[in-house]
């Protein structure tokens, strides 16, 4: 089970940050970062597999395509923000997490409007 490597890489980068501290406080925000890109790309694996199997799904019940690509592009970018959030508050620039949340959740609306528009077109031409 690999979920027992990602547990035990957070927890050696989580001792080498207590460790670190109390000699070079300034290693925290490194440690932190090469602890969660390594975790990020270790769990890629896991995330093709995720995506190959939602397109399979999307193709099995005939979901448009171009609404399978919002969702996914919105799942990322979503992700991407959370991950840059968290590093901005462990670096104790929280304020910068919040703007960064804040230009995730325009880019996710900004890249679902295409979608809002077609399902009001849909609905109007019900109407």
């Amino acid at each position: 089970m690999d979920i027992f490597k990602f547990i035990g890489i957070a927890l050696s980068g989580v001792l080498l940050s207590v460790v670190l501290k109390q000699y070079r406080g300034e290693y925290q925000v490194m440690i932190a970062l090469s602890c969660g890109v390594l975790l990020f790309f270790l769990s890629l694996d896991y995330m093709s597999d995720v995506f190959s199997q939602l397109q399979s799904l999307a193709a099995r019940f005939n979901v448009n395509r171009d609404f399978f690509s919002v969702m996914i592009k919105a799942v990322a970018v979503a992700c991407l923000c959370e991950i840059g959030v968290n590093l901005c508050k462990d670096a104790g620039e929280s304020a910068i997490g919040s703007k960064l949340e804040f230009a995730g959740k325009l880019v996710i609306l900004a890249l679902s409007l295409p979608v809002f528009l077609e399902a009001l077109t849909a609905v109007s031409s019900l109407l």
